[in-house]
């Protein structure tokens, strides 16, 4: 059976984390933002992110991963 990563934007990642925050695939599946963390996640461009956020296990797009790095949070693969 295939289970597609699951996507979420920069808009939702504002709306849910904390400043100075670590996010994880888990994370996000305790607080009801993707159903499934072992399907993995990717994070897109959508939206804006205000908030420095420590992103880790999760893919991004590279303009995701500008956002990121520009709101000043760092992303670990």
């Amino acid at each position: 059976m295939y289970n597609p990563m699951q996507t979420i934007t920069l808009t939702v990642l504002d709306r849910v984390g904390i400043e100075g925050q670590t996010i994880t695939p888990y994370w996000l599946e305790r607080n009801g933002v993707v159903a499934h963390a072992a399907r993995g996640v990717k994070i897109v461009s959508t939206g804006e992110l205000k908030k420095k956020l420590t992103i880790t296990g999760c893919l991004a797009s590279k303009k995701a991963v500008e956002a990121i790095e520009k709101s000043g949070g760092t992303i670990q693969f």
